[in-house]
């Protein structure tokens, strides 16, 4: 969800329409389909909006002396399993072509995906991996130490 369509809310009754998490309604075409329609869509994540996000990051690590990494993290086997049983759900249930055509290739399209974790997160998860596999309890109080340890000075 990365642009804006703009019509009037005869539109809402004529489109597969999905709610998103704040309650807002997404349209199911993806947006070559949108544009051959003849509706006018708006790409919010443009170069403004990546400026804005350069600019946010910049901010944060003037104010908070903290880098914020958002390089993209690659996918495990679990995350492609994931993404490739959302995406055949999400194709069921609105007959979205876009979910269809990254079904049909998607060995090649998985490769478009990219996963988003913040730093502290990626660290909180390390600290419990290998608490599992020292036989340590995940929430036991050693466990949570190590993790509040971490979040404190920002690394692993």
């Amino acid at each position: 969800p990365c642009a804006m369509v703009l019509s009037d809310a005869a539109f809402l009754d004529r489109a597969p329409i999905q709610l998103n998490a704040g309650g807002f309604p997404m349209v199911e075409f993806d947006k070559d389909d949108v544009e051959d329609i003849g509706l006018l869509k708006l790409d919010i994540l443009g170069v403004r909006m990546q400026s804005t996000i350069a600019h946010a990051v910049h901010e944060i690590s003037r104010v908070d002396q903290k880098e914020i990494d958002i390089d993209a993290v690659p996918l495990d086997d679990a995350d492609t399993a994931v993404m490739q049983a959302l995406l055949i759900r999400h194709e069921l249930e609105t007959g979205s072509k876009l979910a269809a055509r990254l079904l049909a290739e998607f060995e090649v399209s998985v490769g478009d995906f990219t996963k988003v974790l913040p730093r502290d997160y990626a660290n909180v998860k390390k600290i419990q991996a290998a608490a599992v596999l020292n036989g340590e309890d995940v929430a036991g109080a050693a466990v949570w130490q190590r993790i509040l340890e971490v979040s404190a000075n920002g690394r692993s």
